[in-house]
């Protein structure tokens, strides 16, 4: 019979050989690409949510677009806009609905496509909020009813210029066939301060804090023709 501690010792040394012969998994620079020809980026079909407080905020809408310079790791978009003209955008609390407005003013979102993983064909990189009108972003909450609404907003979340991550770059086939890319933020935290609105129930403390935003969308290219070419995330070694 063998001893206990020489059959211990051979199954480590084996995991061991097995875990050195296993290969890494590579890994590259991100890189966007677009077909010759493109000129711009456009995002459209997103939806985002963000949960903070105990509360979660909907956005069905979410769209922007960004001038397509050359390949390489970055792309800056503009125009970025949470909800739609109808202000789409809200939050329920006992049954009620709160609509909920957003400022972007100005702000630019640059793009970060990260790590590429090839045999996964997917990119985990971030985004930066940056060169924002006031330093921010504003996203606020309004009383039930209609907007515009002439009463007091039940708060106000202030989204200042930073970098957060949790963001994957996937390549698609849209129904246009052509190659796009499906950009998801995958519990992505946003930090905010509050500003509150005093006798608010909704908003009752002032809260500074993460919100934890999650959604996607989708990015095509398209060229002077306004035809929509090839636009993917790819990989360099570095």
């Amino acid at each position: 019979m063998r001893n206990p501690k020489t059959l211990v010792l051979s199954l480590a040394a084996l995991l061991a050989m097995a875990a050195m012969a296993a290969p890494a998994q590579a890994v590259e620079k991100g890189d966007f690409w677009a077909a010759e020809g493109a000129v711009e980026i456009d995002a459209t079909g997103g939806t985002a949510s963000f949960a903070f407080g105990g509360k979660t905020f909907t956005c069905p809408a979410l769209s922007g677009n960004a001038v397509y310079k050359e390949e390489g790791p970055t792309l800056t978009g503009e125009n970025i806009r949470y909800g739609d003209a109808n202000h789409t955008c809200h939050v329920v609390v006992f049954g009620i609905t709160f609509p909920i407005t957003f400022d972007e003013n100005s702000c630019h979102f640059t793009f970060h496509a990260g790590t590429y993983i090839p045999s996964e064909d997917v990119s985990h990189g971030s985004v930066t909020i940056e060169n924002c009108e006031n330093d921010s972003m504003t996203m606020t909450i309004w009383p039930p009813g209609d907007h515009p609404n002439p009463d007091p907003p039940e708060c106000t979340l202030h989204i200042p210029e930073q970098t957060i991550g949790g963001i994957t770059y996937d390549n698609v086939t849209t129904e246009d066939e052509v190659m796009a890319i499906k950009i998801t933020l995958n519990n992505a935290p946003l930090t905010t301060t509050q500003t509150e609105t005093e006798g608010s129930f909704l908003c009752p403390e002032h809260l500074h804090g993460d919100i934890i935003q999650n959604g996607s969308l989708i990015a095509k290219a398209t060229n002077d023709d306004e035809e929509f070419v090839d636009t993917t995330v790819t990989g360099t070694e570095s």
